[in-house]
């Protein structure tokens, strides 16, 4: 077969893999208290990572001022702050990463919102339906969201009906 007669072929086009928009997976990070939560996103870039303080804290862990300096580290306690400091970091097309320290923030200024709003059951159902609010904004946006989240187990003591933390 002589290759020269036959009509040249189209060359396949390279496709770089920025051309791609790949959406991370979230990620969610629990545990108790000093167990190295916050601790395990100081690997992170400063440049392309914004993190979310929803209690009145402090990043302890090493090499923590770089974020500071970087101007990555953002503070809102109350609900609907907390909301729109996440829809404005996402407009940000150079963060790949959003850090919220903490889920317990969240879902504590949520409660407390509610509360001042409603009374009896109402609280509880618009508490879940921001909560849901909150979980269907980080699915929706493009960057990946690790949210940090304290743990504690509760159990009930048989002997005095009382509440124990183990």
């Amino acid at each position: 077969m002589n290759l020269t007669n036959q009509k040249s072929q189209p060359q396949p086009k390279t496709i770089k893999p920025e051309a791609f928009q790949i959406k991370l997976p979230n990620v969610l990070i629990m545990g108790e208290s000093g167990a190295g939560k916050t601790r395990s996103i100081c690997g992170l870039n400063p440049a392309d990572t914004k993190i979310l303080l929803t209690e009145k804290s402090t990043l302890t862990f090493p090499n923590a001022r770089r974020f500071y300096e970087a101007g990555s580290v953002f503070c809102e306690t109350t609900f609907v702050g907390i909301m729109q400091t996440i829809i404005e970091l996402s407009k940000d097309t150079n963060t790949k990463f959003i850090v919220i320290d903490s889920f317990t923030g969240m879902w504590r200024s949520a409660l407390k919102m509610a509360q001042k709003d409603y009374n009896g059951f109402a609280v509880w159902d618009n508490f879940a339906k921001y909560v849901q609010d909150f979980l269907n904004l980080i699915m929706d946006i493009p960057q990946c969201v690790m949210i940090i989240a304290h743990s504690e187990k509760v159990s009930a003591n048989d002997m005095d009906n009382d509440y124990v933390i183990e």
